[in-house]
Protein backbone atom coordinates (compact mmCIF):
# COMPACT_ATOMS: atom_id res chain seq x y z
CA UNK A 1 0.00 0.00 0.00
CA UNK A 2 1.85 3.04 -1.23
CA UNK A 3 1.19 6.44 0.29
CA UNK A 4 -0.50 5.03 3.40
CA UNK A 5 -3.72 4.22 1.57
CA UNK A 6 -6.15 2.18 3.65
CA UNK A 7 -7.37 -1.09 2.27
CA UNK A 8 -11.13 -1.28 2.42
CA UNK A 9 -12.74 -4.59 3.21
CA UNK A 10 -15.47 -5.81 0.93
CA UNK A 11 -16.85 -8.05 3.64
CA UNK A 12 -20.37 -6.70 4.27
CA UNK A 13 -20.13 -7.47 7.99
CA UNK A 14 -16.96 -5.38 8.32
CA UNK A 15 -18.56 -2.53 6.38
CA UNK A 16 -21.61 -2.59 8.66
CA UNK A 17 -19.48 -2.74 11.81
CA UNK A 18 -17.33 0.18 10.64
CA UNK A 19 -20.45 2.22 9.94
CA UNK A 20 -21.81 1.38 13.39
CA UNK A 21 -18.54 2.48 15.01
CA UNK A 22 -18.64 5.76 13.08
CA UNK A 23 -22.27 6.32 14.09
CA UNK A 24 -21.49 5.59 17.75
CA UNK A 25 -18.49 7.92 17.69
CA UNK A 26 -20.69 10.70 16.30
CA UNK A 27 -23.33 10.00 18.98
CA UNK A 28 -20.65 10.15 21.70
CA UNK A 29 -19.53 13.53 20.35
CA UNK A 30 -23.12 14.83 20.39
CA UNK A 31 -23.65 13.60 23.95
CA UNK A 32 -20.38 15.15 25.13
CA UNK A 33 -21.51 18.49 23.66
CA UNK A 34 -24.92 18.17 25.30
CA UNK A 35 -23.31 17.30 28.64
CA UNK A 36 -21.08 20.38 28.41
CA UNK A 37 -24.17 22.51 27.72
CA UNK A 38 -25.95 21.09 30.79
CA UNK A 39 -22.87 21.66 32.95
CA UNK A 40 -22.76 25.29 31.83
CA UNK A 41 -26.48 25.77 32.52
CA UNK A 42 -26.02 24.23 35.98
CA UNK A 43 -23.22 26.66 36.81
CA UNK A 44 -25.31 29.60 35.58
CA UNK A 45 -28.22 28.52 37.78
CA UNK A 46 -25.98 28.03 40.81
CA UNK A 47 -24.48 31.48 40.32
CA UNK A 48 -27.88 33.11 39.90
CA UNK A 49 -29.18 31.32 43.00
CA UNK A 50 -26.15 32.44 45.02
CA UNK A 51 -26.70 36.04 43.93
CA UNK A 52 -30.32 35.78 45.13
CA UNK A 53 -29.22 34.21 48.45
CA UNK A 54 -30.42 30.67 47.73
CA UNK A 55 -27.98 28.00 48.88
CA UNK A 56 -27.12 24.90 46.89
CA UNK A 57 -28.60 22.81 49.72
CA UNK A 58 -31.92 24.62 49.33
CA UNK A 59 -31.83 24.05 45.58
CA UNK A 60 -31.19 20.33 46.04
CA UNK A 61 -34.04 19.74 48.51
CA UNK A 62 -36.46 17.07 47.39
CA UNK A 63 -39.75 18.15 45.93
CA UNK A 64 -42.80 17.67 48.13
CA UNK A 65 -44.87 14.59 47.33
CA UNK A 66 -47.66 15.10 44.82
CA UNK A 67 -51.12 15.09 46.33
CA UNK A 68 -53.09 13.05 43.81
CA UNK A 69 -56.17 12.73 46.01
CA UNK A 70 -57.66 15.85 44.41
CA UNK A 71 -57.68 14.35 40.92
Amino acid sequence: MAGGAKRRSRDPEVVILRRQVEDLQERMKELAERNAWYEERHLIMLRNAAVKGVSEAELMKALPPIDRSRF
